[in-house]
């Protein structure tokens, strides 16, 4: 009971605070626009906890809420990198602390798999980082530092087994996306495409197919 409370509380509090600051920035035309993300984005994360409990009942609760909270966050971020090409600090910045408040708790609840748990955490999000920045240097325009630091947060909070699974969905997601955006012509191979919404529909996809 204690683990469906805590992630019911992560779900409930990403999500309102991820609304209250699209709803600050003014990025909804409309109220009607807003009213639909809310029940999209609503439907979605709660099929998510579905799907954690269903296909993943061994799943430990505080890993559940690392992976909650970042598919909450992903949608506030998706939606204003798709229209500012901005990945939110703020945003980042909270899933660096939250990531420390569980593994916080993890010290009081499990405190036998905490040591393994934190060092999975740093290698996974180090070791992206570093592959971001060396790809910024030999292949100009590629990757942004804010993608760079979005997946240095997804991996302390999802380590480096999920983190693999999310990158490699959202780079499929990412290929599909601009493989129709040129067929279309909407977009030119000289266009830039905002990462964000891909690396919410993979990440998505990839804790409801892998369960982390």
């Amino acid at each position: 009971m204690i683990g469906y409370a805590a992630e019911g509380i992560v779900l409930i509090l990403t999500g309102t605070a991820g609304i209250r600051y699209l709803h600050g920035k003014e990025f909804f035309s409309s109220r009607k626009r807003e009213l639909l993300f809310v029940a999209v984005m609503t439907v979605m994360l709660l099929g998510v906890w579905a799907a954690l409990h269903m296909l993943y009942p061994d799943n430990f609760w505080l890993v559940n809420m690392r992976l909650l909270f970042v598919a909450s966050v992903l949608w506030p971020v998706a939606l204003r990198d798709l229209q500012e090409h901005i990945i939110p600090n703020k945003i980042v910045g909270a899933g660096c602390v939250f990531w420390l408040f569980t593994i916080a708790v993890q010290l009081f609840v499990s405190t036998e798999t905490v040591f393994a748990s934190f060092l999975n955490s740093v290698i996974a999000a180090a070791g992206i980082f570093v592959v971001c920045l060396l790809c910024m240097l030999i292949a100009k325009g590629s990757v942004g530092m804010g993608d760079a630091k979005l997946l240095f947060m997804m991996g302390l909070l999802q380590g480096i087994n999920g983190l693999f699974s999310a990158v490699f969905f959202s780079l499929i997601v990412s290929f599909v996306e601009a493989c129709v955006l040129l067929i279309t012509k909407k977009r030119t191979r000289k266009d830039g495409m905002s990462f964000g919404p891909a690396v919410l529909v993979g990440t998505t996809i990839s804790i409801v197919l892998a369960g982390m």
